[in-house]
């Protein structure tokens, strides 16, 4: 769709805030671009498991830190201080200390494991992966027919759709990049691009 400064505008339309607020999950979430040059990358973080994925990086527990905060009589500062600290920490954070009080490099255990795993041999990259994967229509942007876990078994698709009669317009679209023409092609469901709807509900059926 757009490099990921577009999508932190987006997302600051709709769930307000400035744009540089989203920059951290959106950055994340396109940085497989690294991996592989084309939209095959995608499967690295955009699916249903990757929401639950960048939950896990950048979720707070805001009624921990309420907790925490309570039980020390920490001043009304600590909430900010501790979100600037987890943000530190997702930047700068590469090790942990395991019981015995050693501090231990995650990406030492996390390669462990894959070695373990291709039995000594290798670490692949996401590219020996990837490029042995179709590229099928809907991996680009959306085109195409929806993929299969998007249909029934006769081949329909189970989502609501909603029928757009014409693309979005505005007075000046540059200012607003979350705002996409409807893409139509015959016989299928599309997404029309507006990120400011609800899933489900910005589809065109021809």
């Amino acid at each position: 769709m757009a490099k990921p400064f577009i999508h932190s505008k987006s997302s600051a339309h709709k769930f307000k805030g400035k744009p540089s607020d989203y920059d951290e999950i959106h950055n994340m979430m396109d940085s497989s671009k690294a991996f592989f040059p084309d939209n095959r990358h995608r499967v690295i973080f955009h699916h249903s498991g990757g929401s639950f994925y960048m939950e896990k990086m950048f979720g707070i527990y805001f009624d921990g830190i309420k907790k925490i905060q309570e039980k020390y009589n920490l001043p009304n500062t600590f909430e900010d201080d501790i979100i600037q600290f987890l943000k530190d920490n997702r930047q700068y954070g590469t090790t942990f200390k395991n019981s015995d009080n050693k501090e231990v490099s995650v990406r030492d255990i996390v390669e462990q494991h894959c070695l373990e795993d291709y039995k000594f041999k290798f670490i692949p990259t996401p590219q020996d992966f990837l490029q042995e994967m179709e590229f099928l229509p809907w991996m680009q942007n959306g085109m195409g027919e929806v993929p299969s876990s998007h249909k029934k078994i006769d081949g329909k698709t189970i989502l609501k759709t909603k029928k757009v009669e014409k693309e979005p317009t505005t007075e000046n679209k540059e200012d607003l990049p979350f705002v996409k023409p409807v893409l139509k092609t015959t016989g299928t469901v599309v997404f029309d691009g507006n990120f400011g709807v609800d899933r489900g509900t910005s589809m065109v059926l021809d």
